[in-house]
């Protein structure tokens, strides 16, 4: 799981701010059922959502950290498809959200969800600007150029998305822009499109070209 990096505002424009959240539990599939999921409430009504998937061939956890905002873009685009993958490889789950509460496994190799968790920060402003929509599926690989400095945000969510509407996703990896060069390279950016991983160059103002699908900056005040 790659959002290793805890959410706590380094080098950014949240002035060290450790923000705290509640978490309530949407979904606890711990039976790892395959059929039809419930969410307890509307997946926007939280900051962030985390999806917990687990492996049954191999007996291992994948936890995606991304934004409602994501996962909706992803909703619209992929004929209410939503793609869940671990780095680098081909095991995935694909769900369909029948609703912002009803969702059901169309397509695996190996991985079910587990549970599903929103997160609300309760201690600071959380504060959301995209950096690129594709707004498409489409195979595109774009490089992205902000016209605000990326180290002004906290964090960098992304998703990706290669051109097949069952392979859009959140990423597994969560980005940060810093100027420290030491931070840099301890830090070593990546990027998870389905069933691939590459290095992310960012920039002050810049951000390599990837297959991006939607990306957004945080920012906690």
């Amino acid at each position: 799981m790659a959002w290793y990096r805890c959410m706590t505002a380094q080098g950014g424009g949240g002035g060290g701010i450790t923000p705290t959240f509640t978490k309530t539990t949407l979904c606890d599939n711990s039976e790892l059922s395959t059929g039809a999921l419930t969410l307890s409430d509307d997946y926007d009504n939280y900051d962030f959502l985390m999806f917990e998937l687990w492996n049954t061939s191999y007996s291992r956890t994948t936890k995606i950290l991304t934004t409602p905002e994501i996962i909706a873009d992803i909703i619209t685009y992929s004929n209410s498809r939503v793609n869940f993958n671990e780095v680098g490889n081909n095991q995935y789950a694909t769900y369909t959200f029948s609703s912002k509460t009803a969702i059901s496994r169309t397509g695996s190799r190996n991985l079910v969800l587990k549970t599903v968790e929103g997160w609300n920060a309760n201690n600071c402003t959380v504060t959301k600007t995209d950096l690129y929509r594709k707004q498409a599926i489409t195979n595109e690989t774009v490089s992205i150029a902000s016209q605000v400095s990326l180290y002004s945000y906290d964090f960098i969510f992304m998703s990706g998305c290669d051109g097949n509407s069952t392979e859009t996703q959140p990423c597994c990896y969560l980005a940060i822009a810093t100027a420290n060069d030491v931070e840099k390279f301890a830090l070593s950016n990546k990027f998870n499109p389905y069933n691939a991983s590459s290095d992310l160059v960012i920039t002050e103002y810049t951000m390599n070209a990837q297959k991006y699908f939607r990306v957004q900056g945080i920012k906690f005040t």
